[in-house]
């Protein structure tokens, strides 16, 4: 255990997965977790202390290094949550402040107050740099990454994914070649129309006659020809046209039906995309009646729907049920 007294002073050290606390000392460095191990990290801290007893952090890495002792040895929550914020006030470094804000949100999460622990983590990834994979990997924020505020949050920080963005690459992989297509077909459509306006210009020309006209019958074949092209061409890029934002879309409707919440427990509550590549789930509006109608005709369809080796090993059918008052 280090003496306040000795003065030694800290370095934060932020690593790919881990970030670290460092203590400088003349002959060797004494190194242990700076974020939540399960094995308290022993320093003692020269902070003054309040007449209810909590310490009062003069500098914001004694705050933060006060936080995780409440945190990791006591699991003294709201303590964490003040002294995390007490670091924030105190005019913390930027490795300082993205270890107060990535605690914070790792003590809120742990409080299951994810919209306040989101925003901790996203101000922290924008703000100061926190790299995003130490968030992807950090257990005490499993809880967070399976709620709608996370998703949320992934499409406002840095390297994360926008909501739209996911529509777009959803749709495309959809129909991998739809944009290949539109590209060729636009350019060969634009061709046909430029060269229409030429031909035109020479229709006009053999119409006048004279010497050097353009021969009448040639122009009208040529005309035609380009005619029929750009038609043709121009239906093949407006269907796909209208097709892609037909996908975009159901997509995109998709994309919002995802963020329904699905409690499967007092204490577990997912958001519906977590069941993508799982289950096909079903969703059913209406009043208690049309309700349990649906999943008493949709039981009766399960048996035929394996039988036609429609399940595989993945379940078919999961009745997310919003039951309506009955007007």
């Amino acid at each position: 255990m280090l003496l306040a007294d000795q003065q030694q002073s800290f370095r934060l050290i932020r690593c790919a997965a881990r970030s670290y606390c460092v203590c400088c000392k003349p002959a060797h460095a004494l190194r242990g977790p700076f974020r939540a191990s399960r094995r308290p990290l022993h320093v003692a801290l020269a902070t003054g202390t309040k007449a209810s007893g909590k310490p009062t952090p003069k500098t914001a890495r004694e705050a933060v290094e006060a936080g995780l002792l409440a945190f990791n040895d006591r699991r003294d929550y709201d303590e964490a949550v003040r002294l995390f914020n007490a670091a924030m006030d105190l005019k913390p470094s930027s490795e300082v402040a993205a270890a107060a804000l990535f605690n914070l949100g790792c003590t809120y999460a742990k409080q299951r107050r994810f919209k306040n622990a989101a925003s901790a983590i996203g101000k922290a990834i924008n703000d100061y740099d926190l790299k995003i994979s130490v968030a992807l990997k950090d257990d005490d924020l499993r809880e967070l990454r399976d709620t709608r505020e996370w998703m949320d949050m992934l499409g406002t920080v840095k390297g994360g994914m926008s909501r739209e963005q996911k529509v777009n690459l959803r749709a495309e992989a959809k129909a991998p070649f739809r944009l290949t297509r539109i590209i060729l077909f636009g350019g060969l459509g634009l061709g046909a129309a430029i060269g229409l306006v030429v031909i035109l210009g020479r229709l006009a020309a053999a119409f006048r006659g004279g010497e050097g006209a353009p021969d009448l019958t040639e122009t009208l074949t040529n005309l035609g020809i380009n005619s029929t092209a750009l038609a043709v061409l121009g239906f093949l890029v407006l269907r796909d046209l209208q097709a892609r934002d037909k996908e975009m879309r159901v997509t995109r409707r998709e994309e919002e039906l995802g963020r329904l919440q699905i409690q499967l427990g007092p204490k577990r509550i997912l958001p519906l995309i977590r069941f993508r590549g799982a289950v096909r789930p079903v969703i059913i509006a209406g009043d208690r009646s049309f309700v349990e109608r649906c999943i008493h005709e949709g039981e009766q369809r399960l048996t035929e729907l394996r039988a036609r080796g429609v399940s595989g090993d993945v379940k078919i059918m999961t009745a997310v049920v919003w039951c309506c008052p009955a007007a």
